[in-house]
């Protein structure tokens, strides 16, 4: 294809109709990179009993995360469930419906709702967020109905 389309040869650039683009490839991806670092933690939601009522079952994250950002930055923060892809997989699981919000901590230990994600039943979510400089708490949630 590339040889196809002759490419300038200085930055392998090249010109091809919407028809050809179509038959040729499924999409494109951007990407820009600039200081860019990469940070994964595991999570597990927990189904437990409540502490007040028997009979009620309460799901709860067994993990929740602190950033503390020297300098105001722009992320982006994602969630992300196994799939079959994920090794040791259950492979007939279905999604579960999760969320995440995201809690400011302010100079004297309050904290404050900072941004959200909705609740959605897909294998992953993500946000662009743009932090100021301060320290954050990261909850992921769940409605637990399929766990």
């Amino acid at each position: 294809m590339k040889n196809l389309c002759k490419p300038s040869s200085t930055d392998d650039t090249f010109w091809i109709s919407l028809n050809d683009y179509f038959d040729n490839f499924a999409g494109v991806n951007c990407v820009k990179i600039e200081e860019w670092n990469e940070a994964r933690f595991p999570g597990k939601f927990i189904r437990v009993k409540s502490a007040t009522d028997a009979s009620n079952d309460i799901v709860l994250s067994n993990y929740y995360y602190e950033v503390t950002f020297a300098s105001d930055s722009n992320s982006v923060v994602s969630i992300y469930q196994e799939n079959q892809l994920t090794n040791g997989a259950d492979l007939f699981r279905q999604p579960i419906e999760m969320n995440y919000i995201i809690l400011q901590r302010d100079e004297d230990g309050d904290l404050a709702l900072y941004d959200y994600i909705d609740y959605s039943k897909v294998e992953s979510q993500w946000k662009d967020v743009y932090f100021n400089a301060g320290t954050y708490i990261i909850v992921p949630s769940t409605l637990g109905c399929y766990l």
